[in-house]
C-alpha cells in the first residue's frame, strides 16, 4: 500500500509522470504476480 500512495500522491500533487514512479509501479506489479500466483495454487488445492 506504501508504494501506491506514495506513486498516487506524486503524480497528483507534483504532477509526476511515468519516469518518475515506474519504479513504485514495477514493486505493484511484482506483488500482484505473486499474489495472483498464490491464489491460483490455492483454488486448484481446493478444487482437486
Amino acid at each position: 500500500l506504501m508504494y501506491f500512495s506514495r506513486a498516487v500522491r506524486a503524480v497528483t500533487l507534483r504532477g509526476a509522470g511515468l519516469p518518475l514512479v515506474w519504479k513504485d509501479l514495477v514493486i505493484l506489479g511484482g506483488f500482484v504476480l505473486i499474489l495472483l500466483y498464490w491464489a491460483v495454487l490455492s483454488f486448484r488445492k481446493r478444487v482437486a
